[in-house]
């Protein structure tokens, strides 16, 4: 109070003036973080729910008819391309589900993933078993500054369960191009998401056709 009281009127209306910007401040860096949240969810979104949608897409067409189930889970399949991925819903631990590779297999595993699924609804998906398990650990900051820390590759393709293999780091095994159009993916991704910090991006390449999920 002493301090205060020796103090001019000026001096005490600078101080409030410098402690009022200061929580302006505080305040505006609060708010454009919370926007750069809300923006990057939104863009997000945009991914799932294109993803949802067509995965919906396919419930819907699976569940039509009870009678046809299986004949429409072949047509999707043929759509999609062999080999697909079979799995059922609500199921424990993917029980029930499999990998096809014609329409004499897929008939096989979905007569019995449609009677273990509790709503009979099977998801038919594009199978990447066997593709090249590719990671790329890259950086952005406000300013839209992106870079690669590193590439990584797994020794065991997709389909072995990455708890029960190992990953290298420089990637080894890949072309220059390759390397080069997934660490661009990768780059593109954390851009248009507009992450701030790091992003771990995963890849499923496949070796013999630089095709990419």
């Amino acid at each position: 109070n002493e301090a205060l009281q020796s103090l001019s009127s000026s001096e005490v209306i600078l101080g409030i003036n410098v402690v009022s910007q200061a929580l302006i401040s505080l305040t505006k860096s609060a708010i454009d973080a919370k926007e750069q949240l809300e923006n990057a969810q939104q863009e997000a979104a945009k991914y799932v729910s294109e993803a949802q949608k067509q995965q919906a897409e396919i419930l819907r067409e699976a569940a039509k008819m009870k009678t046809q189930i299986i004949e429409e889970a072949k047509e999707a399949a043929n759509r999609i391309g062999y080999p697909v991925v079979l799995r059922p819903a609500f199921t424990l631990g993917g029980t029930g589900g499999g990998f096809a590779y014609n329409d004499e297999e897929l008939m096989e595993i979905g007569v019995n993933a449609f009677n273990l699924s509790p709503v009979h609804q099977v998801l038919i998906e594009k199978s990447v078993k066997g593709y090249k398990e590719i990671e790329f650990e890259v950086m952005r900051d406000s300013n839209d500054h992106a870079i690669t820390i590193c590439g990584m590759e797994n020794i065991d393709p997709v389909g072995v369960h990455t708890g029960d293999s190992c990953v290298v780091a420089p990637i080894m095994t890949l072309s220059k191009e390759d390397e080069k159009m997934l660490n661009d993916s990768a780059i593109k991704l954390i851009k248009e998401l507009k992450i701030e910090g790091g992003c771990n991006v995963q890849f499923a390449l496949n070796p013999h056709t630089s095709e990419y999920y």
